[in-house]
């Protein structure tokens, strides 16, 4: 007996989604595209996520913001004039100001991910970059 399996398009876009967030997916109690760039030449794309997790991370490959965390963001956050934008810099901006936040960067095959996390907020933010 053949069996075909038949997913909607919704099905298929929340995979390939959580497959951005690899990372962290075994811990994702739900996330929501924030922003989605118009895909360039290739695969360029700009995109942000936020996410919550069913339990706190375990630090051991996240750092406390510092001089470094911000050397790194400027790579990622430019000055776009979109208004959807604006919004989410802002509130990834009262994330990194409290002192329980902490990121961790990943560089893998032109594929750069930023994320930033506060455990007492249940609250995080992906921001990746393919160039």
């Amino acid at each position: 007996m053949i069996g075909l399996i038949f997913l909607s398009p919704k099905a298929i876009q929340k995979n390939i989604d959580l497959n951005d967030l690899t990372e962290i997916k075994d811990n994702i109690k739900g996330y929501d595209i924030e922003f989605k760039s118009e895909r360039g030449f290739g695969n360029d794309r700009w995109d942000v996520y936020s996410f919550s997790l069913e339990e706190p991370l375990e630090y051991s490959h996240w750092e406390k913001i510092d001089k470094s965390y911000y050397s790194i963001r400027s790579y990622f956050y430019d000055n776009s004039s979109d208004d959807k934008w604006d919004m989410i810099i802002q509130n990834i901006y009262k994330l990194e100001k409290d002192t329980n936040t902490r990121y961790s960067y990943v560089d893998l095959d032109g594929t750069k991910k930023l994320y930033l996390y506060n455990p007492e907020k249940n609250k995080g933010y992906c921001v990746i970059i393919t160039i």
